[in-house]
């Protein structure tokens, strides 16, 4: 969220630690080096995060979509709004149930149905559970 050096607004920019896709430039270079991707965490399969990520932006490039205005200069009210990422778990468990791209596509109906279950059962879960509980969870699977 903001001032967590993660971005709530959908988008991206060039060097700009407040936004959820970051293109960085290399001052040595002159160039655009490397991007970084803001919207994963612990609790992600990163290997589901990752081939979604890979998907949507090989499908982006396939359908010669447009790339949306970088968020670069973009004054506070234009940033409100934008679209904003999910603020919990479960928005974000049901964008992606919604998703057919994602779902039916790249994941496919099996592995989306069984992956949906368990991550809805872990929020589940986690609702009953204090932050010192989670931080000791986490801290034990390490």
């Amino acid at each position: 969220g903001k001032g967590c050096w993660t971005g709530f607004e959908v988008g991206w920019a060039v060097e700009d630690k407040e936004v959820p896709l970051r293109v960085c430039h290399d001052v040595k270079r002159k160039a655009l080096t490397n991007v970084e991707f803001k919207l994963c965490d612990s609790m992600a399969n990163m290997y589901v995060a990752l081939t979604c990520v890979l998907a949507c932006g090989l499908d982006g490039i396939v359908k010669q979509a447009s790339l949306r205005q970088s968020l670069t200069g973009l004054s506070a009210d234009d940033k409100r709004a934008l679209a904003q990422v999910p603020k919990t778990f479960e928005e974000a468990l049901d964008l992606l149930e919604n998703d057919e791209f994602l779902t039916k596509k790249v994941l496919g109906t099996e592995l989306s149905r069984a992956y949906l279950a368990v991550r809805r059962a872990d929020a589940k879960r986690a609702e009953s559970m204090s932050l010192e509980d989670e931080v000791a969870e986490a801290r034990d699977k390490a």
